[in-house]
């Protein structure tokens, strides 16, 4: 399973438990800006490694929002 599949499946099954509000907001930034970067990065799952996610940090700190 490709990283933004897992989290498109996991906001999918949060949806009852969160406002709309939230919900919308989660939509917004894991299509925007999550998922793309995931995608680009081309990682299943389970090849996911705490780096990948501190990447993601420092790319969203120094080029993204």
């Amino acid at each position: 399973m490709k990283v933004s599949q897992y989290f498109t499946e996991w906001l999918a099954g949060k949806k009852p438990d969160l406002r709309k509000s939230t919900y919308d907001a989660y939509v917004i930034y894991i299509g925007r800006h999550i998922n793309p970067y995931f995608d680009e990065l081309g990682k299943e799952l389970e090849e996911l490694k705490p780096i990948d996610i501190k990447n993601y940090v420092t790319h969203k700190r120094t080029d993204g929002r």
